[in-house]
């Protein structure tokens, strides 16, 4: 045992003066420093300076004058075909799209890539309208944060209209003359058939009253043009909201597209109060129209997409599922494929 005592003595003996040892070189290191501090600063400046042009090597960061020869002719090269190569690439892409006035696009109609069996039909879209997936408006009609979305969503989609919105003029002269090239977009004050069925951003569009106003379009297709007039069927409107009578004087209207809304089922139909439409040129509650003074589309300047205006008064706390066609002779139906035709949901609670 006192064997041990004494080799364990030894021991921390020997790491003590270890440690001492170290403290000791260390203070002389720091010692050498301070009193050598400016070769020291020297001696890394030189260094550095090596590190960029070494004379006696005669290298340049550590390359000679034929090192850096192949390096710079490597990334010539490199450069030279990637940039050749980005080159051809834009040249091909401008020669698929280039068209005569570059104002068009080179494939239109039926040579068209969105033609369909030798046909080209556009397709629908509505707004609001949250999302990719299916359209679906659901609110509380008490709470303005509930249905602040939709708000939003006709706010920036109308944004480009209130711009344009100062060139109006009276277009009742095209009415006989469909023809006329007359740029569309001056005919159009959106604002008034808008106003017309309390549809105005003032009114939340609608929607603080429960009675939500959306907006139908047709997709843009360059030169696409509506063909011959297509009434839609007194069965293809929401018949509470449209007599008879009245579909049947309403039937008088040449030159427009018409647009229809009404349940998809019957009872769909039986959970909607009335539909009432807003068009460019009235408004009624059988069905909305578009006049085709705004067709082909030609990429005209301040050009503005025509749209209606569906008001919806339904029964609340009822999920009701709406279906709007669109009527034209070059207008295919096809609500699956997006042509002409589209489906929405509507809830309302309070």
């Amino acid at each position: 045992m006192l064997r041990n005592f004494k080799k364990t003595k030894t021991l921390k003996s020997v790491q003590m003066s270890a440690k001492n040892y170290v403290e000791e070189e260390d203070e002389k290191k720091e010692l050498s420093f301070k009193e050598n501090k400016t070769l020291f600063i020297k001696t890394k400046l030189k260094k550095a300076g090596l590190a960029i042009w070494n004379n006696k090597e005669k290298e340049f960061f550590g390359r000679d004058s034929l090192s850096w020869t192949y390096v710079g002719l490597m990334y010539f090269i490199y450069y030279g075909v990637l940039g050749g190569f980005s080159w051809a690439m834009i040249a091909i892409f401008m020669g698929i799209t280039k068209s005569t006035y570059l104002t068009h696009p080179k494939y239109i109609g039926t040579s068209s890539p969105i033609s369909s069996d030798g046909n080209i039909f556009p397709g629908m879209g509505m707004r609001p309208h949250i999302g990719t997936g299916p359209s679906e408006i659901e609110f509380n009609m008490l709470n303005p944060n509930d249905y602040k979305k939709y708000v939003e969503n006709l706010d920036i989609f109308l944004r480009d209209y209130e711009k344009k919105n100062d060139i109006i003029q009276n277009c009742e002269s095209l009415e006989n003359d469909i023809l006329n090239q007359k740029n569309s977009s001056d005919c159009y004050d959106f604002k008034n058939f808008l106003n017309k069925l309390n549809c105005s951003r003032n009114e939340s569009y609608g929607f603080s009253s429960g009675s939500p106003c959306v907006l139908l379009k047709l997709n843009q297709i360059f030169s696409w043009e509506p063909g011959n007039v297509v009434f839609p069927l007194y069965e293809n409107v929401h018949q509470n909201s449209c007599q008879i009578e009245e579909f049947d004087k309403k039937k008088n209207k040449l030159n427009h597209i018409f647009f229809s809304c009404k349940g998809d089922t019957e009872n769909d139909n039986q959970n909607i109060n009335w539909i009432k439409y807003g068009s460019p040129k009235e408004d009624n509650s059988c069905f909305g129209s578009i006049p085709f003074y705004f067709y082909p589309y030609r990429n005209e300047e301040n050009y503005s997409q025509p749209l209606v205006v569906v008001k919806l008064d339904v029964i609340q706390n009822q999920k009701i599922m709406i279906k709007c066609d669109a009527w034209a002779e070059n207008i295919l139906r096809d609500s699956k494929k997006g042509y002409g035709s589209i489906r929405f949901s509507l809830k309302i609670t309070s």
